[in-house]
């Protein structure tokens, strides 16, 4: 069954990605769910374990990329400014095709995908999202995603991951405005780090607030709402692209 619905996830996330909007995630959802699935029955510690390892992997190859920048092939660093900072040409070509047909976005919209499923799979998403595949089971089986754990569990979760979180990112940010996103530290260096591992804390509290929500009992029809709006979260998922891009791409309003 796991397998199955991993399956058609998959299926669905290549036609959502090629048909329609680059930026899909569901296929490494779907590619790191066929993987992850063997860790469902060790240890929740272990599981918790594994997967901030895996989360640390991104990081330090990012990490490596700034300590190393210096010694870089000229070409390799233009690539990777062309990306970091497209040039008013490469944005010009990129509205160009996307205020286009469907047809004519396809020159864009293949190569930006391909790219994110390969390149950008194996350096960066098959890591995060596994360990935090792993890391929500060992969550769940301790209940935590579950409002099964103590208003004061999720109060001092929710305050660790705000007090801590919030700040962390936004020091990040001001930092790499201040210093004009400048590609070494902003790109692979503190800049980076500082909102790759603050989204984590500011995550758990998210986590905390929903379950103090929940715990609460007020607002029923709300409760009740949002939790369709979970059951239905592919749905929304994909009806998001749908919306979107009737407005802003080429086949819909164009804007």
């Amino acid at each position: 069954l796991h397998y199955r619905r991993s399956f058609w996830l998959l299926i669905i996330g290549l036609c959502h990605a090629y048909l329609l909007w680059a930026g899909d995630i569901l296929v490494a959802y779907a590619l790191c769910a066929f993987l992850v699935y063997w860790f469902r029955t060790i240890r929740p510690s272990r599981q918790l374990a594994i997967g901030l390892l895996l989360i640390a992997v991104p990081s330090l190859i990012m990490l490596a990329g700034y300590v190393s920048l210096e010694q870089w092939p000229d070409a390799s660093v233009e690539d990777f400014m062309a990306d970091w900072r497209p040039s008013e040409a490469q944005i010009d070509a990129e509205l160009a095709a996307y205020r286009g047909g469907w047809l004519s976005q396809m020159d864009m919209r293949v190569p930006q995908a391909l790219e994110l499923q390969t390149f950008a799979f194996f350096f960066w998403s098959l890591w995060r999202a596994s360990g935090l595949m792993l890391v929500g089971m060992a969550l769940f089986t301790w209940g935590v995603l579950t409002a099964e754990r103590s208003k004061r569990f999720y109060a001092r979760l929710a305050a660790i991951g705000l007090l801590i979180g919030v700040p962390v990112v936004a020091y990040g940010a001001l930092r790499n405005t201040a210093g004009g996103w400048e590609l070494a530290y902003s790109r692979f260096g503190p800049g980076f780090q500082l909102n790759y591992w603050g989204s984590l804390l500011i995550s758990s509290a998210y986590i905390a607030l929903v379950m103090l929500f929940c715990l609460w009992g007020g607002l029923p029809r709300l409760r009740l709402a949002l939790a369709a709006v979970g059951r239905t979260a592919l749905t929304n998922y994909l009806l998001q692209t749908i919306l979107a891009t009737a407005i802003f791409y080429g086949f819909g309003l164009g804007l």
